[in-house]
């Protein structure tokens, strides 16, 4: 198969891990690929092992995420697609791995499945080389409704672990204003509006286990990513006449727990365009005098008195 793949990673400050990530990359058995480096503006030596790399292979390009857009690795994720040129797009963060057949295994289920946008695959995890942790990175497959198993974090699928259809992705993919929950909120948003699709039972990225990985902090957006992700899809599900029952539960949950790490860090504005939003969707939230109790009663008690945890769970 003599598709061109382009391979985008968006990288910050990975001196010291991405020289590996590239390897991995050069070493695909599919050699018709591209690989876009974006970077979020790296102080370290990012720069200089990413320009040294695309002077040894032209097959590698290197950009710096334009002044103009949004810092963090969605904003380079999407500029990244802009200037692709491949057939199939395979987004890969800059501290993961890459199986040489990788490229390969996922072409081949497009041979077998013509009509698919998306390939799935299985994702491991390692620590400091391949080999070192037999643990999985995620389920795949789903037993019975996929979009409640996604919402549940039953089912995830892999940023690195998912070949696209270049033609069917919507322009910018990766909402740009989220720190975390980026890729969750893409691929479910994909899977709500019907994504054609083929998961395979086939290991063909390794994820490194480290404490410096994006979504390790406790940092203000974090939460805040972690709400408006879920009120973005809450509020999708809602227009489209698909919010379920155990969505709604799944959804307010997940979003309550947001709140509750915001007041416990003591991040009161983050915490006040939480409470906005929560009173905005009182109206359709078949929970809607429990969500009531925890705005008006359980939150302002838990702000005051730091106990009362237990009940912002639905």
């Amino acid at each position: 198969m003599s598709v061109l793949v382009s391979i985008i990673i968006p990288t910050y400050n990975r001196g010291h891990l991405i020289l590996d990530t590239l390897k991995s990359v050069q070493n695909q058995l599919h050699s018709n690929f591209e690989c876009l480096v974006v970077d979020d503006h790296s102080n370290d030596n990012t720069d200089e092992i990413v320009k040294q790399f695309c002077v040894n292979d032209s097959r590698f390009r290197y950009f710096k995420r334009p002044s103009n857009r949004l810092k963090g690795a969605n904003a380079c994720r999407n500029f990244g697609l802009e200037n692709s040129k491949g057939d199939f797009i395979n987004w890969l963060d800059s501290d993961d791995l890459l199986t040489e057949n990788h490229i390969q295994e996922h072409l081949l289920v497009y041979e077998d499945h013509k009509a698919i946008n998306a390939s799935v695959s299985e994702a491991g995890t390692f620590v400091e080389f391949i080999g070192d942790s037999e643990q999985k990175w995620s389920n795949i497959f789903s037993k019975n409704d996929l979009i409640e198993d996604m919402l549940t974090s039953k089912v995830s699928w892999q940023t690195a672990a998912v070949l696209w259809k270049q033609s069917e992705l919507p322009s910018r993919p990766f909402r740009e204003d989220l720190s975390s929950s980026q890729e969750w909120t893409f691929h479910l948003s994909q899977v709500m509006e019907g994504l054609n699709f083929f998961s395979f039972n086939l290991v063909t990225v390794f994820v490194r286990r480290h404490e410096d990985r994006i979504g390790k902090d406790a940092s203000k957006t974090k939460f805040e990513s972690a709400f408006l992700s879920r009120y973005i899809i809450l509020k999708k599900l809602y227009v489209e006449k698909r919010l379920k029952k155990p969505y709604q539960k799944a959804l307010l949950n997940k979003m309550l727990q947001a709140v509750k790490k915001a007041i416990y860090f003591k991040y009161d504005k983050v915490l006040f365009k939480q409470t906005l939003k929560l009173i905005s969707i009182i109206y359709i939230a078949e929970y809607r005098m429990s969500l009531i109790k925890i705005i008006f009663l359980y939150i302002p008690i838990y702000r005051i008195t730091r106990r009362g945890e237990t009940l912002f769970k639905l």
